[in-house]
């Protein structure tokens, strides 16, 4: 999908095309757990990612897909995963890129159930979250255990402003993961990999759903970060939409 449409196009027709058997405009809805393979030679193909196809709702579905796809545009990014919720997303990220020994910095204050999953939750694990003021206090708060920076712009609720492009900057520096919550501004203000961030994560719950009728998470970014979230966030948790 080509990045040089207008936002307003992408927002429309990004990641979906009509239904091939039908002609189908709006994106139909896959209400299946499971697929069949057409005979057992595929299957095994399928499982074993030889040859493109769906073998599970939990891991992949078509319907998801064409959100995912849709809000790569958005964010400018190679992919994206959809969550069942901001949380799933978060969790998973964080329970797939970090490990015992670890630390995350973040700059505080974040949305309550992202600080809960990282002052009581990840402590159980062996990972360690330290805050930092700002983003310039957070170069003399790196040490050689730190592995990812986390923010939000606008920051829930007190809607602080993080300039992205400095801690892009400081996570090239000192090789760390970048992530910035992009929930308030969505990929429509700001687009946070096109200033150097590495992914890009988001409560679909609430611009991106935006009538209060549905649960939703999102995370954008290169393949190379996305594919163990991925594993982590659907394979071992199950955090599926």
């Amino acid at each position: 999908m080509s990045h040089s449409r207008n936002l307003r196009t992408l927002t429309v027709h990004a990641g979906q095309h009509p239904d091939p058997q039908y002609g189908c405009l709006a994106a139909p809805i896959y209400q299946t757990s499971t697929f069949a393979y057409g005979s057992f030679e595929r299957g095994a193909q399928i499982f074993a990612g030889e040859t493109p196809g769906y073998v599970y709702s939990r891991m992949a579905n078509p319907t998801v897909v064409m959100l995912e796809r849709k809000i790569a545009a958005l964010e400018q990014a190679e992919a994206a995963i959809a969550f069942s919720s901001g949380t799933g997303a978060i969790s998973s990220l964080l329970l797939a890129c970090l490990n015992p020994g670890d630390e995350i910095l973040f700059v505080g204050p974040l949305y309550g159930g992202t600080e809960a999953q990282l002052r009581d939750l990840l402590p159980r694990f062996g990972i360690r979250a330290v805050e930092v003021a700002s983003a310039d206090a957070l170069p003399a708060a790196i040490t050689s255990h730190s592995r990812m920076i986390y923010v939000e712009t606008p920051m829930n609720p007190t809607l602080g402003i993080v300039d992205l492009a400095q801690i892009a900057t400081i996570a090239r520096e000192h090789r760390l993961l970048s992530v910035a919550d992009n929930t308030f501004a969505t990929p429509i203000l700001t687009q946070p990999l096109a200033l150097g961030i590495d992914l890009s994560l988001h409560s679909a719950t609430k611009y991106i759903g935006g009538h209060g009728d549905a649960t939703g998470g999102i995370i954008a970014g290169a393949c190379r970060h996305l594919d163990p979230i991925r594993h982590v966030g659907m394979k071992q948790i199950g955090a599926c939409m």
